[in-house]
């Protein structure tokens, strides 16, 4: 959820009110490739060398895991869709 950080941080219900339904709406194979890019160096940054992640797109997860040389899990999203949303 790295797109949506901060936002709607004053709503009571900001995890069903606000942050679902926008990842419902935005969030696709590539934006799940940015935003782990992105999370990952911050990660690198701060000193983090192992990650586990449980969210959508598992596979384009691991590859940047790769590809940007952090040790880690890309585990599936809980649900079965993980692969499916595309």
């Amino acid at each position: 959820m790295i797109p949506f950080r901060g936002l709607g941080d004053d709503c009571k219900d900001r995890l069903r009110v606000f942050l679902l339904p926008m990842e419902n709406q935005a969030m696709d194979m590539e934006m799940a490739r940015l935003s782990t890019r992105y999370a990952i160096g911050e990660l690198l940054l701060s000193g983090v060398t192992t990650v586990l992640d449980m969210y959508y797109f598992e596979e384009v997860v691991a590859k940047v895991m790769d590809e940007m040389g952090i040790r880690g899990i890309a585990g599936g999203d809980g649900d079965g869709k993980g692969f499916l949303r595309q």
